[in-house]
């Protein structure tokens, strides 16, 4: 992290009161990616049209040994369109830099006897979004096999691992409407479903009819097919609206007989084998028609990876019960037919959409390797189709490359989507309509960037308090207008399981700040704090801010989960008195007993800063205990914690005198210890001063 030291004070802003509440209203769904209700739109929300004017196509290029191609240009590409040569109008090259987020991660693992140890969610933060890399994890748990979870679980941790902190990641399963609701950077949800991920797939129609002497179980597997249909079609009607970037989907499934292959389709696309038509049937195999549709319009690559590996059919009979009986001919043939028709389903998947079939591997982990790099390195073409597209009409995408060697992987079509758009998240009317779409997002804007911590600091009641630490980058507010005023708003939304949608609040700041102020500001953050009162559960909390003079927006979007009584919720406030002069123009004045020290979200301090660190405790349990550990496994602080007088929290100072480098805050409460990353610079004085 560059950090930039201001040595001087500052005087808090001044604010016009400004604020407002707005009552939510019904209906929000929990997630962001399945059908909401439709409701009364505001005048300035956009509309949605089936009509296509402009195609985006991720292109991966890749030699012969399957690595990708870096260093091509626009004149190196040519894109067809029913074999009519288009006009690139706009060309991307995305290279993924890693190491772009800067929080210190704890590196240190602390020993604490019977105390449980309870990780700190870092802050949230939207930094660098439009410059990240974009994930779904689907675990189609209805298509895989029981014995093989543990396979699937391993090939979803690793994807996690090889993970970049600036990476946006999804996960969503089939039998359920489980979600990380939104794309996050913080994995301690999507590490949950993974750990509690269990396979349920049937057997195959033939396998499952000796098995259990006729019973096929065709209805529920056409339920469970079409579920995954509508979970694909969904997460690629919400990816829609995210341009620039390969959108890659990470399907772990062994597939569905049930839909059979491409050849079933119930219009004429191209087959994934070849640059012929097929024609297709009717009934429900039209599902992966509006899947594939909605992969077009939404320009997803889908990677399915199959637990199953190269297991053939026969090592069903051999490790079911009941399956080792005569079988005729014919239902030996099934067996293999229904096998590969799963296989296909799969492969077929990954042809059409650009992506890449990894289902013929015994190695998984390799597989989802795969995945990673290629969302790494590829590009971006854009091309505007001179005539409109027709309802129901299938228009085939060619894209070549000119060097000699190199293999091209992109989509080969696409047409109108067959489902209605997934609309916007609903949020208060008194917003403005740049902050109710950035608050109605499946994906964080990065155009006001800013970090976002929630932390508990008491319970009135069933109901946790929690104080919101916002701080907005200075550094992207902009020049010192000629007037000198400053108008930012500001909103918030709490969303719960449930679907419901709470403490809609917005908040006009209209700041004037001195010429001294703004440098200030400018090297630094503008930091707000706020109150809720969250119920038991989980909350999707989203905050979102725009800039009046600039038109600049951004969002964060962050899980806030509050325990039953008499569980604790869990959270350290850390303040720093270096960065007591950041311009706090908002407290809430309920959070007054813990905040006469404004906490901060920042994680990297200057050596001799002082920090107060705040966190709840049960006094009748015994003191509270923290300490400082370096990366060397050095103790460069420790004490006990002062209770803070009217709270159940107690707060540790600490002087950040001897120490340098990265570490952990390790504090030890009746709730657990927490371990606190921490980094400590030294400060850089200007040229004329050394």
């Amino acid at each position: 992290m560059r950090v930039a030291f201001v040595i001087c004070s500052l005087a808090l802003c001044a604010v016009l009161p400004a604020s407002a509440a707005a009552q939510a209203p019904r209906g929000i769904p929990r997630l962001a990616i399945p059908d909401v209700p439709q409701e009364r739109q505001f005048p300035d929300e956009p509309t949605f049209s089936v009509t296509v004017t402009r195609v985006e196509v991720s292109v991966l290029v890749v030699d012969d040994q399957g690595q990708p191609v870096p260093g091509l240009a626009a004149e190196d590409f040519e894109v067809l369109e029913e074999g009519v040569r288009q006009k690139v109008r706009s060309f991307t090259s995305f290279v993924f830099t890693p190491g772009r987020t800067a929080v210190p991660a704890p590196v240190v693992p602390i020993t604490t006897g019977a105390a449980s140890v309870v990780p700190v969610t870092p802050p949230a933060t939207n930094h660098f979004a439009a410059e990240s890399r974009v994930f779904v994890l689907i675990l189609d748990d209805l298509h895989v096999d029981v014995r093989r979870t543990e396979v699937a679980r391993s090939a979803a941790r690793r994807l996690l691992a090889q993970l970049d902190p600036s990476d946006l990641l999804l996960v969503a399963t089939t039998s359920s409407t489980d979600s990380t609701g939104y794309f996050t950077r913080d994995r301690s949800h999507a590490t949950r479903m993974i750990d509690t991920f269990t396979g349920r797939r049937l057997l195959d129609k033939t396998l499952q009819s000796k098995r259990f002497r006729g019973d096929d179980s065709e209805n529920e597997r056409l339920d469970h097919y079409q579920r995954l249909c509508e979970r694909l079609r969904d997460v690629s009607l919400a990816l829609r609206d995210i341009s620039g970037r390969r959108k890659t989907v990470v399907l772990l499934s062994e597939g569905s007989s049930y839909g059979a292959g491409m050849s079933d389709m119930e219009v004429r696309i191209p087959s994934a084998r070849g640059t012929e038509r097929v024609n297709a049937g009717s009934g429900s195999l039209r599902l992966m028609n509006d899947v594939l549709a909605a992969t077009a319009v939404g320009n997803v690559a889908i990677y399915p990876i199959n637990p199953n590996g190269l297991d053939v059919p026969d090592a069903e009979l051999i490790s079911v019960p009941g399956l080792q009986g005569g079988l005729s001919p014919q239902q030996y043939s099934d067996i293999l037919m229904e096998a590969r028709q799963s296989r296909e389903m799969t492969r077929d998947l990954a042809v059409l959409t650009g992506g890449v079939s990894l289902v013929d591997t015994n190695d998984p982990l390799k597989a989802v390797d795969r995945a990673v790099q290629d969302a790494s390195m590829h590009y971006v073409l854009a091309y505007e189709p001179e005539r409109p597209l027709r309802s129901n009409e299938f228009r085939r995408i060619d894209v070549k490359v000119k060097r000699p060697g190199l293999r091209v992987l992109a989509r080969r079509g696409y047409r109108a989507a067959g489902a209605r758009p997934t609309p916007p998240l609903k949020v208060p009317g008194s917003l403005s309509a740049p902050l109710r779409r950035l608050l109605a997002g499946v994906l964080p804007e990065d155009g006001l960037p800013m970090s976002v911590e929630a932390v508990p600091v008491a319970r009135t009641g069933r109901d946790a308090t929690i104080a919101v630490i916002v701080e907005i980058d200075g550094t992207r507010i902009g020049q010192r207008p000629p007037d000198g005023v400053l108008d930012l708003e500001q909103g918030l939304l709490t969303v719960n399981e449930s679907g419901k949608a709470a403490n809609g609040t917005r908040r006009v700041l209209t700041l004037k700040p001195t010429p001294t102020q703004w440098s200030v500001l400018a090297a630094s953050s503008l930091r707000t704090i706020w109150a809720l009162d969250l119920p038991p559960g989980r909350h999707q909390l989203r905050v979102g801010a725009v800039h009046a003079g600039t038109g600049r927006g951004g969002a964060v979007y962050l899980d806030v989960t509050v325990p039953k009584e008499p569980q604790w919720p869990t959270g350290v406030l850390v303040a720093s008195r270096f960065l007591a002069m950041m311009p706090t123009p908002f407290i809430d004045p309920r959070l007054s007993r813990w905040t006469d020290i404004a906490p901060t979200t920042a994680r990297a301090f200057p050596k001799g800063d002082v920090l107060a660190v705040t966190a709840a405790h049960d006094g009748a349990k015994g003191p509270a205990q923290a300490r400082l550990v370096l990366s060397d496994g050095t103790i460069a602080w420790e004490g006990t914690g002062v209770p803070i007088e009217g709270t159940s929290t107690v707060r540790f100072t600490l002087a950040l005198d001897g120490a340098e480098g990265t570490g952990s805050l390790v504090v030890t409460t009746s709730s657990g210890t927490h371990h606190v990353p921490v980094g400590i610079v030294a400060p850089t004085l200007p040229e004329d001063n050394r």
